[in-house]
Formats: C-alpha cells, sequence, structure tokens
C-alpha cells in the first residue's frame, strides 16, 4: 500500500511517550503510530456498531424471551389441567367406591336389624337415622354438640318403640 506523508503537531510529553514506545518495541516510529491509529479506528467504528446492533439485538432477545415465556406458559396451562383431571377423576372414583361400600353397609346392617327386631322396628330405625343424618349434615357448620351419647340413647329409644329391646340374639 503506497504511503503518504501525515504532519501532525503533538504535545510534547505525547510525542516522548511514543518514541519511548517505538523503541521499547523495536520498531519505527511510523509503524506504531499506524498501528495505533488503526486500532483506534477499529475500535471507533466497533463502538458505532455496537451502538446501532445493540437495540435490534435487545429486541431479538426480548420477542425471543416472550415466545419461550408463551410456550412455558401453555405447557403448564396443559400440565394443570391434566393433573387436575387426573386427581378429579380420581376422586369421582373415590366417592362412588365410598358410596357404594355405604350402600353396602347400610343394606347389611338393615338386613341384620330386620332379622333382630322385625321389619317394621328396622324401618322405623332406619327412618330416624335418616333424619338424625339430614339434621347432623345440617348442623355441621355449627359447633359439633355432645350428640354421640345423645343419637345412641334416641337410636335405643326408636328400638324399644318397637318392643323388641331385651330381645336376646342367637349369635
Amino acid at each position: 500500500m503506497p504511503k503518504e506523508q501525515f504532519n501532525v503537531r503533538l504535545d510534547t510529553t505525547l510525542k516522548r511517550a511514543l518514541q519511548d514506545r517505538a523503541n521499547e518495541a523495536g520498531q519505527p516510529l511510523t509503524q506504531v503510530l499506524e498501528r495505533y491509529i488503526s486500532e483506534g479506528l477499529a475500535r471507533d467504528k466497533g463502538a458505532t456498531i455496537e451502538a446501532s446492533t445493540v437495540p435490534v439485538i435487545r429486541a431479538a432477545i426480548r420477542e425471543e424471551m416472550q415466545r419461550s415465556m408463551e410456550t412455558l406458559t401453555a405447557q403448564i396451562h396443559q400440565d394443570v389441567q391434566q393433573i387436575s383431571r387426573r386427581d378429579t377423576d380420581r376422586l369421582a372414583a373415590l366417592t362412588v367406591k365410598a358410596a357404594r361400600s355405604a350402600g353396602i353397609g347400610q343394606r347389611l346392617v338393615y338386613t341384620l336389624l330386620a332379622e333382630e327386631v322385625g321389619e317394621e322396628a328396622a324401618d322405623r330405625v332406619f327412618e330416624r337415622a335418616v333424619t338424625l343424618t339430614a339434621k347432623e349434615l345440617v348442623a355441621r357448620s355449627s359447633p359439633p354438640p355432645s350428640s354421640s351419647k345423645t343419637t345412641r340413647q334416641e337410636d335405643q329409644g326408636a328400638a324399644e318403640e318397637s318392643g323388641e329391646e331385651g330381645k336376646e340374639t342367637g349369635a
């Protein structure tokens, strides 16, 4: 590349520092100055490019982050729905099983009671149990009464009404 002469006036201390640097590097002063000027120009050009590209890079990153967040949110929503559906199905199955078991237990108890005290007395005890259970369910929102003895006493009262209180079982 052809070289041209370039005359510049510098501060004395700056000129001495450049000459000292050239001597230390074992290079001509012109070569040291060319390198410094090239590096400075490249740095300035890089700063200009950086200043113009940083907003574009930020926008691209922001868009990618937004897409990623939307994808993650959709995946989490889908996972929550699957878990909720699975748990709801499980709860429904447990509720059906509990209702079936309660029905079986009710039929067994009624059958045994009917054999012991007769169908009429068993019907009265059953109706009384239904009434007391309904009252108890309604009263659940208030503090529980000390009804465990009362309920047993009322159940025994229903059995006594049937006239079968003292009947012994054959078992």
